[in-house]
């Protein structure tokens, strides 16, 4: 089997034993930061724990060899050697490994791309004073990203407002941010894991 797909089995498997775990024992755990520390550090593992390789040196005793020297006359067969087509000279593993490396760095730069448009566009909307609060007019919920928290203009109109400044404000202080964009990355080049998606909707 070809390294890259040695590797690729082995972080994919650890990412599926790590995703069902979650699933089955932490999905509904409220402790918010027993299950940031676990998504990370599983991803940490998976990643690198493939990396890792150990080697066992074994001594064997040296074993005699004999040699014999056939007298008889040397025959010299002329053999025809067919040249391989073009097909034949393909590496299809190889191709495959070209293939999945295109894919996942053309969706590493579509994340990056999208992560930066949208830094862009929430740092030109105006503020709700001296506070990181953005307000928006171009839709109607609640999120939080990097140190600033979007809400639609009719925002302080709702009853609970307060209540949900406080969950956004958690949010930003234990930097989920970062813990999104990590999802997004580790989904962009586990592009063909369906667990990975899985995981990327529940840490959203």
């Amino acid at each position: 089997m070809h390294p890259f797909f040695d590797y690729i089995l082995k972080a994919n498997l650890l990412l599926i034993f790590f995703g069902v775990f979650y699933l089955i024992f932490l999905k509904r755990e409220t402790f918010y930061q027993l299950n940031r520390w676990y998504f990370i550090g599983s991803i940490i593992v998976s990643i690198t724990a493939p990396l890792i390789t150990f080697t066992k040196t074994v001594f064997v005793d040296p074993v005699p060899v004999e040699f014999y020297v056939n007298d008889s006359e040397n025959v010299i067969i002329n053999e025809v050697v067919k040249e391989p087509s073009f097909l034949e000279t393909i590496d299809l593993q190889q191709v495959a490994v070209y293939l999945i490396l295109f894919i996942s760095i053309l969706l590493i730069i579509r994340k990056i791309y999208a992560v930066t448009k949208l830094y862009r566009s929430i740092k030109k909307l105006p503020s709700l004073g001296a506070s990181n609060i953005k307000i928006t007019a171009d839709n109607k919920t609640v999120y939080s990203f990097y140190q600033w928290i979007v809400v639609p203009e009719n925002f302080f109109k709702w009853q609970n407002h307060q209540l949900i400044l406080d969950h956004e404000s958690i949010h930003l202080n234990q930097k989920h941010t970062f813990d999104l964009i990590l999802i997004e990355l580790v989904a962009a080049v586990f592009w063909f894991n369906p667990l990975v998606k899985v995981m990327q909707r529940y840490k959203h």
